[in-house]
């Protein structure tokens, strides 16, 4: 997997306060965190549990380890959960703050987007029909130059 873009120093130190919590043995989590900071593109607990068996025989990672990790970081706020058409759940660790997604339909990358013109306009429909504290997400999906260019 290729190098992840640079996350916050705050973000980083989340992570690794995340790691070491709970009393449980953390070198586990500490190789499922280094993972997913190597991965460019959303990984399935399957494909972490594939690498972490071929990179790291020594240590054994089970998949419901995995599973678990995953999960915790994701309910921390500390990796984004992605939906594929499968129906399986993928994880990317990405920086904190409101963003987006833009995501590559053919090798996968993931591009954070910052600005969000979408706020305003997502109160405004809310109050038209009374609701309240509302969120949003969004998720553009197109094909990213390399693969343009590639096909």
């Amino acid at each position: 997997m290729a190098l992840n873009k640079k996350m916050s120093s705050t973000k980083i130190q989340r992570l690794d306060s995340w790691v070491g919590s709970s009393g449980r043995s953390t070198r586990q989590r500490q190789l499922v965190k280094e993972a997913l900071q190597s991965a460019k593109r959303p990984v399935s607990a399957q494909e972490l549990f594939l690498e972490l068996g071929v990179k790291k025989e020594e240590t054994k990672v089970s998949l419901a380890t995995i599973y678990r990790t995953l999960k915790g970081m994701a309910a921390a706020g500390l990796v984004d959960t992605f939906r594929e058409d499968s129906g399986e759940t993928t994880y990317l660790l990405c920086d904190e703050g409101h963003h987006h997604h833009l995501s590559c339909r053919v090798c996968g990358e993931v591009v954070d987007i910052r600005d969000c013109g979408i706020d305003r306009w997502a109160s405004e429909a809310a109050n038209i029909h009374g609701f309240s504290n509302v969120e949003h997400r969004v998720e553009l999906i197109g094909t990213c130059t390399r693969c343009s260019d590639a096909g």
